[in-house]
C-alpha cells in the first residue's frame, strides 16, 4: 500500500540520523504511525518544540500508486495529526505540476499548504553571476562577452510561430543543471594556468546539446571503467530504470 511505502520511507529516513545502536528494525517501524514514532523519540538537540520534518520529492505520495486513494487519505490524516502539534513544522519539496493533485487531501492538513515558495529557474542576471563569480574567486576572469554568449546559448529556444514555421528565440530563464554541466566542460578544457575565459573558449565548447552529450558520454565511460561493465550495458541501465515516462 502507498501508505506503507511512504510512511516507512519517512520513518527510515529519520532513523538514519540516529546512532546504529538506537535504530529500530523495519518490522518495528511498520507498527507505528508518524505521530507515534516522533513521540517515542527523545528530542535530539535538547530543545523541545522545534522539530522540522523535510519531505523531498513529495509528489511520490501521488505517483507511487495512483489508484490507492484510501491509503493516500490515511497518510495525509496521519500527517495532519502530527502537524496539529505546534512543536512540529514541515517543509514539502515537490514538482509544481503536481500541486493541483493535492486538492483532495488538503482538508487533512492544518494549514492546507497555504505557504508556498516557487523555486524558479535562473534569470539572466542570476546565470551571469553563477558563471562569473566562482571563476573570479579562483583568479580567473570569465569575460562579460563570454558569459553573455554562454547564457544566450543556454536560453535559446525553438519557437513555433502561428504560421507553422519555427525560429530561434531567447527565453527568459536558464536551466541550472545545463549551466553547471556546460561550465564544467568549459573548465575542463582550459589550459593549465589560464587566467581568462573568452568568447572564443565558449565557441570552442560547441552548442549546449554538444556539451551535454560530451558530459554524458564521459560519465558513462567512467562508470563503465569503475564497474568493469560494457558501456552499452551502462547506457541501457540509464535508459531503463532511470529515465521514467
Amino acid at each position: 500500500r502507498i501508505l506503507d511505502v511512504v510512511q516507512r520511507g519517512v520513518d527510515l529516513s529519520l532513523e538514519e540520523g540516529l546512532p546504529s545502536a538506537s535504530q529500530r528494525p523495519v518490522t518495528g517501524l511498520a507498527t507505528l504511525t508518524l505521530r507515534e514514532y516522533l513521540q517515542a523519540h527523545a528530542d535530539r538537540d535538547g530543545r523541545p518544540g522545534n522539530e522540522v520534518l523535510i519531505f523531498d520529492q513529495f509528489e511520490e505520495v501521488l505517483t507511487a500508486d495512483p489508484t490507492d486513494e484510501a491509503a493516500k487519505h490515511e497518510f495525509f490524516r496521519e500527517l495532519g495529526e502530527t502537524l496539529r502539534d505546534r512543536g512540529y513544522w514541515a517543509l514539502f519539496s515537490m514538482r509544481e505540476d503536481f500541486l493541483a493533485a493535492l486538492d483532495p487531501y488538503l482538508r487533512h492538513v492544518p494549514t492546507r499548504f497555504r505557504t508556498t515558495f516557487r523555486l524558479d529557474l535562473l534569470s539572466v542576471d542570476q546565470a551571469l553571476e553563477a558563471i562569473r563569480r566562482p571563476a573570479r574567486r579562483v583568479g580567473v576572469d570569465f569575460t562579460e562577452e563570454a558569459a553573455y554568449r554562454l547564457v544566450d546559448d543556454l536560453r535559446r529556444l525553438r519557437v513555433q510561430r502561428p504560421g507553422g514555421e519555427t525560429e530561434d528565440a531567447l527565453g527568459a530563464y536558464v536551466e541550472p543543471v545545463q549551466l553547471q554541466v556546460s561550465c564544467r566542460q568549459l573548465w575542463s578544457k582550459l589550459r593549465p594556468g589560464a587566467t581568462r575565459i573568452t568568447a572564443e573558449d565558449v565557441a570552442a565548447l560547441g552548442d549546449v546539446d554538444q556539451a551535454l552529450a560530451a558530459y554524458y558520454a564521459d560519465r558513462i565511460a567512467r562508470a563503465a571503467g569503475l564497474t568493469a561493465l560494457r558501456e552499452a550495458a551502462v547506457r541501457q541501465w540509464v535508459v531503463d530504470p532511470l529515465i521514467t515516462p
